[in-house]
Order: structure tokens, then C-alpha cells, then sequence
């Protein structure tokens, strides 16, 4: 199988590493998309723009919202976000990397709440 050139947008995130998809594959379509824009607004240029469509996609994710990512794959994100929330303001990046993190944690309601708080800075 060829390995795909990816854009820098989908690799060079400063705090979790792999690609988006990695933790999207195991989310519903609706999550997986929060998920991507959020992990990926910040690189594309579009940031406004981006994190309007990750509040779009939180806003309308099915009830309940079950994405079965695996324990090891969130455990993996936690420990490369801990260090980062924890040494760093709540500039938009860091409101972004806790988004991700509560989103995959199924804390919904708190990734709506932090996406907003970005819009909010970036507007």
C-alpha cells in the first residue's frame, strides 16, 4: 500500500501527536468531525472558521454520544495534553487541546463550553 503525502495541517499538531483521524475512526461521523476541526484549526488558516464548525458539530451530536475510543488511545492523549494544560494560559491552542480532551472523554457539554469561550477570543 502507498503511504499518503498528508497536508502539515493533519501532523504537526505542537501537542498531540499522529493524525486526527487516529482518534476520529472510533467516533461517530458527528464526533469525529468536532473532533477533527478542533484538532486541526488552528494549522488550516481558517481558525475562526473552524471552530464555528466544531461548535456546529457539538451542538448536534446524538444523545447519547458514545464514541468507543479505546481506553489506550485516550490515556495516550491525556498524558500528551497534561503537561501542556498544565504550563500554559488558556490561550485559544489551549482551549482547543482541552476541547479534544473533554470530547473524548464524552464531557460534552464541556467541549461546547471551551469551543465557545475560543470563538469568543477569536471574534
Amino acid at each position: 500500500m502507498t503511504e499518503l503525502a498528508h497536508l502539515p495541517h493533519y501532523t504537526c499538531h505542537p501537542v498531540f501527536s499522529g493524525e486526527p483521524i487516529d482518534v476520529a475512526q472510533y467516533c461517530d461521523f458527528t464526533t469525529g468531525n468536532c473532533l477533527k476541526y478542533l484538532w486541526r484549526c488552528a494549522f488550516k488558516g481558517q481558525l475562526l472558521e473552524d471552530l464555528v464548525k466544531s461548535a456546529d458539530y457539538v451542538r448536534n451530536l446524538p444523545a447519547p454520544c458514545t464514541p468507543i475510543i479505546p481506553q489506550s488511545v485516550v490515556d495516550r492523549l491525556g498524558a500528551e495534553a497534561t503537561q501542556f494544560l498544565e504550563d500554559h494560559e488558556s490561550d485559544v491552542l489551549w482551549l482547543t487541546v482541552a476541547a479534544v480532551m473533554h470530547l473524548v472523554r464524552r464531557q460534552h457539554q464541556d467541549a461546547a463550553d471551551l469551543i465557545n469561550i475560543a470563538i469568543g477570543r477569536v471574534s
